[in-house]
């Protein structure tokens, strides 16, 4: 049990990390996501946080898959 929870911890901070980067954050915004998880996803779904996923290609890391996160809201999609 010990081992399956630290895997998904693992794999929840990666992803908590490559999210902080499309949207412009820094390291000290991933300690945030992994003490406070609730004050951080309230942090990014605001309206003022802009998610850019084309940052993830600057830091070297993979794009979104198409169907998950991997568009840019304009105006005809935005709610």
């Amino acid at each position: 049990m010990g081992f399956a929870l630290m895997a998904l911890c693992v794999f929840l901070y990666i992803g908590m990390w490559r999210t902080g980067l499309a949207f412009r954050k820094d390291t000290g915004f991933l300690v945030l996501g992994i003490l406070f998880p609730y004050v951080w996803a309230f942090i990014l779904g605001g309206r003022t946080a802009g998610y850019e996923p084309q940052l993830l290609a600057w830091h070297r890391q993979p794009p979104p898959r198409a169907g998950y996160g991997s568009y840019l809201p304009n105006a005809a999609n935005a709610f």
